[in-house]
């Protein structure tokens, strides 16, 4: 049996409970009463299966009796299980209204039977961790204390374990023979720290529990060979041969934590719920419950009291792990709208928030706007980092929330910026697309960003995702940027493969590449054909339908035959762009009225050669016009966008039709007078 199997089988429900704890605490409450006369702490926790009943009368000739200050006649009963007690000079301790006086007394209620776990407290020496200057230090001290180490010393001694791994402190260690002895110091740590978990409370537990999971995040992170000692001993106890992390040591932890979560301050919530999503692990109790739902229910009655940072962690950890719980999400959405302002907020917190409901997809138009409205509000967002800018309106943008305001803030922001070299890659492509997404109007952000973008000496540093998003963004805003374009091409050309790339990726760079109407054969060869044939049967719908615009913008448009699409990918491609989806809108219903009011006869979804479908189809004086009714979809602020762009080009150049559009705010304006509605189409025909 090897250390982990064995610390595991000293914390087994039949190890824990019956006679043997029974006696352990039989044994503290004499020597407590023998130390500190009759003078002792008490705490209940409810729901715990860990120790079966201990009767008062198991303390020799003592027992309890427990009197009520809010019982004038000073009656006895017993201990409410949520209520904390003590019992000393000055230590009448208050929690959730309930104030109990606990004595233990020599004689007399022998009969007496308190249920439920109990733990003892006694005023204690404070061993200082602090000038610990190794983990090996700190792992020794522990273990001199033995027996007299109580929860905070634990958690003070992982709290500082993790701080030197931090610091980088170094122990003497650095032998296999060294690394070996480590592990024996750091089991014999777990065991202490195991065997301590009935006595913990929130506060302790939460600490050790967060630090053990930055402890492992650390080790796992970091390169083999740049591990310390003490850093390749906790790898090996906290990992298994593979790698794997060993979560069976933070399920004795968890359980723990389940048993008196009810106890839990909002802040201790948010940290077990943060630290067990740093170790990606929700565990799974024997009532089939999990730790973040258990942890959610404990929050939605004192979500009142989360202060900012608490509810931003909550929110992140509940996103992080994947872990659908939209009561949680709503009460704290609905609590944070409610708020006069969010003045305690700090940015990473407004950000890490929205964030959390985008990603999560959780709806709450209340908090999208209240968090918007704030930010607008502000003299300037220089407290902002470049991460929390991109994910803020990365949010609003995945969450399809519009609020232009807080878009031209974020946007005249930035480009006030000297230069965006605190800008990474991803806040540079997430900030490009989020505005792309959104609908909104930036040139002077899109310029600012080309302009950093082309000055940097490569793309390297760049995900072939994150090029993607830029071209793509820069293409669906008919942001103009030639530099861009071609720096970005040189990048995934020099790449040599398209391995790096999903199929998704490869539509997307085709139809960008077209609708900017940038030619660069180093990107668009042989290679790339290979790429498109590799995905052929995984092209999603729109995907198909991108990919036969570039076949049109390659074969047609540059009559360069023999670049299109291949054979056995063309067809498919054709049939998906033909079958997209043209149902008439009621605004377009209603210009087609009109139309044949005014004696023409318009032709409705004309199909063309090139594939393209066209709202209304009429000739005026001999000449073949198109109509296009174009909605909101069709523009980016009041400017058409790249799709729209795209579709009138081809259409004008290969199928020889001139197409005028009819924008959806100028067709409103006209209202019901259908008089000025057939001027105004008279109007925009004779100007074709």
């Amino acid at each position: 049996m090897n250390r982990l199997q064995m610390l595991l089988a000293r914390l087994s429900p039949k190890h824990r409970s019956g006679s043997s704890y029974q006696s352990i605490f039989t044994s503290c409450a004499r020597n407590i009463i023998k130390s500190t006369g009759n003078q002792v702490a008490v705490r209940l926790v409810a729901s715990s299966h860990i120790f079966s009943c201990l009767p008062a009368a198991s303390l020799g000739q003592s027992s309890m009796i427990v009197k009520s200050n809010f019982d004038p006649k000073g009656s006895f009963r017993q201990i409410p299980c949520r209520s904390i007690a003590r019992v000393g000079p000055s230590s009448v301790f208050d929690c959730q209204k309930t104030l109990e006086y606990v004595k233990i007394f020599t004689a007399g209620y022998s009969n007496f039977d308190l249920r439920g776990p109990v733990r003892f407290y006694r005023r204690h020496n404070r061993v200082d961790f602090r000038d610990c200057e190794t983990v090996d230090d700190a792992l020794q001290l522990a273990l001199e204390e033995g027996e007299t180490l109580y929860p905070d010393h634990i958690a003070a001694m992982w709290s500082s374990i993790f701080r030197l791994l931090s610091k980088g402190q170094q122990n003497k260690f650095v032998h296999k023979e060294d690394v070996a002895q480590l592990e024996l110091l750091i089991w014999d740590v777990l065991e202490v720290t195991m065997d301590s978990l009935p006595r913990m409370r929130p506060k302790d537990l939460t600490t050790i529990i967060i630090q053990l999971a930055k402890i492992s995040n650390r080790v796992s992170s970091r390169h083999y060979k740049r591990l310390s000692a003490s850093e390749l001993a906790l790898k090996n106890i906290l990992f298994d041969e593979e790698s794997n992390p060993q979560y069976s040591i933070f399920d004795p932890l968890a359980e723990a934590a389940n048993q008196i979560i009810i106890e839990f301050e909002p802040r201790y919530l948010s940290n077990l719920a943060y630290a067990y999503s740093l170790l990606g692990y929700n565990p799974r109790f024997d009532n089939n419950t999990k730790l973040l739902d258990n942890i959610a229910d404990a929050s939605l009655d004192c979500i009142q009291q989360f202060n900012a940072y608490d509810i931003a962690n909550m929110m992140w950890a509940y996103t992080k792990m994947n872990v659908s719980h939209e009561p949680l999400f709503q009460v704290v959405g609905d609590s944070i709208a409610k708020k006069d302002n969010l003045k305690t907020f700090k940015p990473q917190d407004l950000s890490n928030t929205v964030w959390a409901y985008a990603t999560a997809n959780s709806q709450h138009t209340g908090l999208f706007k209240k968090v918007g409205d704030e930010i607008d509000a502000m003299d300037n967002l220089k407290s902002f980092d470049p991460q929390a800018l991109a994910n803020i309106i990365w949010a609003y943008a995945t969450a399809s929330v519009q609020h232009p305001a807080l878009f031209n803030k974020v946007g005249d922001e930035i480009v006030a910026m000297e230069d965006l070299k605190s800008f990474n890659p991803q806040n540079l492509a997430n900030t490009i697309w989020s505005y792309a997404t959104a609908n909104v109007q930036h040139p002077d952000l899109f310029q600012k960003v080309g302009v950093e973008i082309v000055a940097m000496n490569d793309l390297k540093s760049f995900k072939p995702q994150e090029l993607i998003n830029i071209v793509w963004a820069y293409a669906t805003a008919n942001e103009q940027h030639p530099a861009l374009f071609k720096k970005v091409a040189n990048e995934i050309a020099a790449m040599d493969n398209w391995e790096s790339f999903n199929s998704q990726d490869l539509a997307n760079i085709a139809w960008a590449y077209t609708v900017a109407n940038i030619h660069t054969t180093s990107l668009f060869n042989s290679a790339f054909r290979e790429g498109l044939l590799k995905y052929q049967n995984e092209f999603i719908d729109n995907a198909l339908s991108q990919l036969y615009q570039w076949h049109l913008w390659q074969t047609k448009e540059n009559s360069n035959s023999n670049d299109g699409l291949p054979d056995s990918l063309r067809d498919k491609c054709k049939q998906s762009f033909l079958s997209a989806d043209t149902r008439a809108s009621i605004l377009q219903n209603d210009v087609v009225s009109e139309l044949k009011s005014i004696g023409l006869n318009p032709v409705e979804e004309y199909l063309t050669k090139s594939g393209y479908s066209i709202d209304a189809f009429v000739e005026v004086n001999g000449k073949k016009v198109g109509v296009e009714v174009d909605g909101p979809s069709h523009f980016i602020g009041r400017q058409p966008n790249g799709r729209t762009l795209l579709k009138r080009r081809q259409v004008e150049s290969i199928d020889r039709i001139s197409l005028l559009s009819v924008p959806y705010w100028e067709w409103i304006n006209l209202g019901k007078d259908r008089d000025k509605k057939q001027k105004y189409l008279l109007s925009t025909l004779k100007s074709a």
